[in-house]
């Protein structure tokens, strides 16, 4: 048995070897990475790919079971010698995994963004008569370990770790490649203490048991948040959780305790307890500084938010005496980076807590040329347009369901020069294009940012100017 699995090792070191020839890149444009070659057939990159995957694992040692979309790998991790359970795969992040991390995962990355991402989005802004092309795709350097907020389902047995796809079903893990460390080992000493203290875990079928979700926020520093998410108000041995957590993870700033008692498939409740430190967690992004509460909307890739956050901007061309709207605004991102170079800017947002962590991070970074409101998008869009409200620029940074038309309706309404709309899915992005094309707004830029490596999804950057016509 020793000599076939040498034997087979020796034959996939050589395909590996030999498919390092095989071209890789797609006839699309240029990156921030690397130049794409001309007119290279799909079949070759999907066999390369393959070949470079299989063998991987084979010289690695790796047995590898797929679970849906979750990939269980035993007995290698090129990290840290340490055995990698499971990776969650349910984007298409499955294969940052095992040795293909290290061996090239970032031409991974951008292979499979281009092949599904970029053509996903060319062909529906096409669809919708917008002849436009896209810029360039903006590569990420980092493709490991560069998701700041993680949320682990807890099935009704007690797994931690991440959905099968399709499923409700958990699939337990001990470590994911794009979840930071801390995330993971938090994740897993809340799963110790359930079993030290026989905390029941919610079972969704019934409506019944404790512990739903553990989420987890970790900043620039490596300090960590806290959050358990449970079908009631309270847990036993509530002390003894905080005390599992910051043991794992000494630089936990905070452990919050979540009350969700609704059925369905909403993580978070309403209610929140502080049972360690404090309930918000600080970070640094584009130079300034943010508070974040556990509900609040960030980026979960910090430094592609800032090259995304940077084409915004670019986008925008600011000269200093701009009013500049932004909806969808979050905990002030955006709208404080577009403060940086306009005249006044103004954020809007439904959620009140990031309204809040918005205001006082405009007091703590010293800008006072911003101001926020909170409320639906619509309603604040229609109510600032009522009160005579003309932007220069208007951003957007809505969630994947898109714009609703009467949004659409009022920020035409308004007559900016410039619409900024930074998107998460191609189809809303095409279908919101050609709802603006009547009124007035034409898109003449576009620039993708694979903010998820590893993944086919799209965030774009597109800019639509008013045109008379």
């Amino acid at each position: 048995m020793d000599f076939w699995c040498h034997f087979c090792r020796q034959i996939c070191t050589k395909l590996y070897n030999s498919a390092q020839n095989l071209p890789i890149s797609l006839a699309k444009p240029t990156t921030k990475r690397g130049t794409f070659a001309q007119n290279v057939p799909r079949h070759w990159i999907i066999l390369r790919l393959k070949i470079r995957f299989i063998s991987l694992l084979f010289c690695l040692g790796a047995q590898v079971q797929v679970d849906g979309r979750v990939a269980v790998i035993e007995g290698v991790d090129h990290l840290n010698g340490a055995p990698v359970q499971a990776c969650d795969l349910r984007a298409g992040a499955a294969l940052v995994i095992a040795g293909l991390a290290a061996q090239g995962v970032t031409q991974l990355s951008q292979v499979q963004f281009i092949e599904r991402g970029y053509e996903d989005l060319v062909g529906k802004l096409r669809a919708v008569g917008a002849d436009i092309r896209v810029e360039e795709i903006l590569g990420a350097k980092n493709p490991l370990h560069y998701r700041n907020k993680s949320q682990y389902p807890v099935g009704a047995d007690g797994s931690i770790g991440f959905f099968q796809a399709r499923t409700h079903k958990v699939v337990p893990i001990r470590r994911c490649l794009i979840q930071t460390e801390a995330a993971d080992r938090t994740a897993q000493a809340v799963g110790e203490w359930m079993r030290r203290y026989k905390i029941s875990a919610y079972d969704e079928t019934t409506g019944k048991g404790l512990v739903r979700h553990v989420c987890v926020r970790v900043n620039r520093k490596g300090e960590s948040l806290c959050c358990v998410v449970v079908n009631g108000n309270k847990v036993p041995r509530e002390p003894e959780l905080a005390a599992y957590v910051t043991a794992a993870v000494p630089h936990t700033v905070g452990v919050l305790l979540n009350s969700n008692t609704r059925r369905g498939n909403v993580v978070l409740g309403d209610k929140y307890r502080t049972l360690f430190g404090r309930n918000y967690l600080m970070d640094t992004l584009c130079g300034l500084e943010f508070k974040l509460s556990m509900p609040s909307f960030y980026q979960v890739n910090r430094d592609q938010a800032e090259v995304l956050y940077g084409k915004a901007l670019e986008f925008a061309g600011l000269t200093g005496n701009e009013t500049v709207l932004d909806l969808y605004c979050g905990i002030g991102t955006i709208t404080l980076c577009l403060a940086k170079a306009a005249k006044r800017v103004i954020g809007a947002e439904i959620v009140p807590p990031a309204i809040r962590d918005a205001k006082e991070n405009a007091l703590r970074n010293h800008i006072e040329n911003a101001e926020f409101f909170c409320g639906d998008a619509a309603d604040i869009a229609a109510k600032l347009e009522s009160d005579g409200l003309r932007p220069d620029v208007v951003t957007v940074d809505p969630p994947r369901k898109g714009l609703a038309p009467e949004v659409i309706a009022s920020v035409a309404a308004m007559g900016p020069e410039k619409v900024v709309y930074v998107s998460c899915d191609p189809a809303t992005l095409a279908r919101d294009v050609a709802r603006f094309a009547p009124l007035g707004y034409r898109p003449v830029r576009a620039c993708a940012v694979d903010l998820f490596p590893g993944t086919a999804n799209v965030e774009t950057v597109c800019l639509l100017t008013k045109h008379p016509d």
